[in-house]
Order: C-alpha cells, then structure tokens, then sequence
C-alpha cells in the first residue's frame, strides 16, 4: 500500500514537472510574440512604409 501510494506521488509529481514546464514554454511564446508586436509598432512608427506585416 504504502508502495503504491508512493509511486502515485512520484508520477503526479511527474505530471506537475511536466505542466510546470508546458507552462513556461506558453510564457516564453507569449512573451516572445509580444516583443514582436513591440518591435514592430516601434519601427511603424519609424517608418511605416517599410514594415511588412508577416503573420
């Protein structure tokens, strides 16, 4: 029993590694796109005709 319990803990354990990490991988993206929608209304603003949109 108490082997059990034990690996039942080791594998949500495992579970939470892997949500933790799908969770910063989401964060990363978002950021990154972010700074992407920054960079380019930055550089709208600079100079509108040269920017193309690539989404």
């Amino acid at each position: 029993m108490e082997l059990y319990f034990r690996m039942d803990l080791e594998l949500q354990c495992s579970r939470l590694d892997h949500f933790i990490v799908l969770f910063r991988v989401c964060i990363m993206y978002i950021i990154l796109r972010i700074q992407d929608c920054i960079i380019l209304f930055w550089l709208s603003d600079l100079s509108p005709d040269d920017i193309v949109l690539t989404w």
